[in-house]
């Protein structure tokens, strides 16, 4: 018995045939599913990287700030600031001695807890300091340093302008590395995109002969 080829003519019997936007199709494909994979890999990695590292840093610290500030409560974002209005002027003998001044040996971390808590929504984006807890900070500045009334309201004045710059200042950064971050990530994309359609190409090609580029057929 003869065989007798009953096949569409140009079909492949090994497999269906696709053309040319199938292919360039399933390589862009493949490149995504490459990018995608890579950033989770290197995500996870520097995660547990990073991990590792603060992990250790707090074993470090922690036996440290047990023994050396047993009872000291964690340091926040506002106290900077808090020293910066408590400073008193070391070439005055007789600053930080006004009439409200804490004894020796009183504790006064209840008193800066309290201003680091007023002092915190300048640190929010539109927050501001109530006219009443403005009043009441300048009262302890002058109380706790010596300054004058005037003196003491400047201080705090631009201590707050200070810290809203400075918390300005940082929001924009942080959106800076977010807008470049994701750029990049795009950039990745497209490249690892590209980079899977022209390996395709060299794939189906034959890349060794001269002018394989103009003649290149791809139907697989």
């Amino acid at each position: 018995m003869q065989w007798v080829d009953t096949s569409p003519a140009g079909c492949d019997i090994h497999g269906p045939a696709f053309n040319n936007d199938e292919i360039y199709f399933r390589d862009t494909a493949h490149g995504a599913l490459s990018w995608g994979f890579a950033l989770v890999l290197g995500a996870t990695v520097l995660g547990a990287a990073t991990t590792h590292i603060l992990a250790g840093a707090s074993a470090g610290l922690i036996p440290a700030a047990g023994a050396g500030a047993a009872g000291v409560a964690q340091s926040q974002p506002a106290d900077v600031y808090v020293d910066s209005l408590l400073r008193a002027d070391p070439a005055q003998p007789n600053s930080g001695a006004g009439a409200g001044t804490p004894t020796a040996g009183t504790d006064t971390r209840d008193s800066r807890g309290e201003m680091s808590r007023i002092f915190a929504p300048t640190l929010k984006k539109g927050g501001s300091i109530s006219n009443e807890d403005r009043t009441y900070l300048v009262k302890m500045v002058s109380a706790r340093t010596g300054l004058s009334q005037p003196e003491a309201e400047k201080r705090v004045d631009d201590t707050v302008a200070k810290a809203k710059k400075a918390a300005d200042d940082a929001r924009k950064a942080a959106a800076k590395t977010a807008l470049w971050l994701a750029a990049s990530m795009l950039a990745g994309a497209v490249a690892a995109m590209l980079g899977a359609t022209e390996g395709g190409v060299l794939r189906d090609s034959k890349w060794y002969e001269p002018g394989w580029r103009a003649s290149a057929v791809r139907n697989h």
